[in-house]
């Protein structure tokens, strides 16, 4: 019996794109020695993608449609994906085409080699200097708070086993990241060298705000270490500042009187001492909510309807 793969794809905001990549996906498809189907996640989409997909649903029996009550993010519509698949193998991607087609042969046949998971490692990236930096700072920090590190230069595009697959399906964390679950599985790994294209259509839905929220929802999902960081960055400061103020509390009439400098320069470090520590207390609180959001509210995501032929 062949074995099955399931392309799990995430669709916000893409209706020009989707019969093209369904195009490209099933040419690709047809010449692997596979059963393969492929999971449409409509997270939404107020701009007509649903209609799209269900035009295709309807005449390809390999294609399922899951529509979301309301906008969940990219992250949980992987996971609706993870949870509907049966398959041998899953590809999961984006619906831009800037993850092509094309690569999914090189994924499959590294993984028929004996890896649980093949990441497509990107060889170049066409993102604006902006982008890159926020990237950067995000990769310096959560490498740092958690035990789980992540390579810059890989995304979501990646073939999973079944053994992964079934292991996610338990996965019911409100702060779900598909790359921060697969590598804390500590499976055999690979990589496969990728180009990634520009955008066809339109533009990224993400914006600073998004990804800067999405960015603090798993740093802050590295839990005990992070706890620990934050108390520490909120106890240093806190100190610092106490001694500070203490060595220039008995001579502060007499600086007063000689140098307003030094007056604003004491105004200016207690003020940016608490600034840290109001920050560090933003921080956790976030982190408290989203472990008691966890235990008391595991939904994840709501499913409308289930298309398919």
């Amino acid at each position: 019996m062949k074995e099955s793969l399931s392309v799990i794809i995430p669709v916000y905001g893409e209706k020009e794109i989707v019969p093209i990549l369904y195009n490209r996906l099933v040419n690709v498809l047809k010449q692997l020695p596979i059963q393969y189907s492929i999971i449409y996640i409509n997270d939404a989409d107020p701009h007509g993608c649903e209609s799209e997909l269900e035009k295709i649903a309807k005449i390809d029996k390999n294609v399922v449609v899951i529509n979301f009550v309301k906008n969940f993010g990219e992250e949980y519509a992987v996971k609706a994906g993870i949870d509907y698949c049966n398959a041998d193998w899953a590809i999961i991607m984006d619906c831009d085409l800037q993850d092509k087609p094309e690569d999914i042969p090189k994924l499959y046949e590294k993984a028929k080699q004996g890896y649980d998971i093949v990441w497509g490692e990107r060889v170049n990236r066409n993102d604006s200097l902006k982008k890159k930096f926020l990237s950067a700072c995000f990769y310096f920090v959560f490498n740092r708070v958690s035990k789980v590190k992540i390579e810059k230069k890989i995304g979501s595009f990646s073939i999973v086993s079944r053994k992964i697959i079934e292991l996610l399906k338990n996965n019911n964390s409100y702060t779900f990241n598909y790359i921060q679950a697969v590598k804390y599985l500590c499976l055999n790994e690979s990589y496969v060298c990728i180009e990634k294209e520009k955008r066809l259509y339109g533009k990224s839905g993400y914006n600073i705000l998004k990804g800067i929220n999405l960015a603090l929802k798993i740093i802050v999902s590295c839990q005990s270490k992070f706890f620990i960081i934050m108390v520490s960055i909120v106890s240093l400061a806190s100190f610092f500042s106490l001694i500070f103020v203490l060595l220039n509390l008995c001579n502060y009439l007499e600086l007063l009187k000689e140098c307003h400098f030094v007056f604003l320069l004491i105004l200016f470090l207690v003020l940016f001492l608490f600034g840290i520590m109001f920050f560090s207390m933003l921080i956790l609180g976030m982190y408290c909510f989203i472990s008691i959001k966890n235990h008391i509210m595991p939904l994840q995501y709501v499913i409308r309807n289930i298309i398919k032929n």
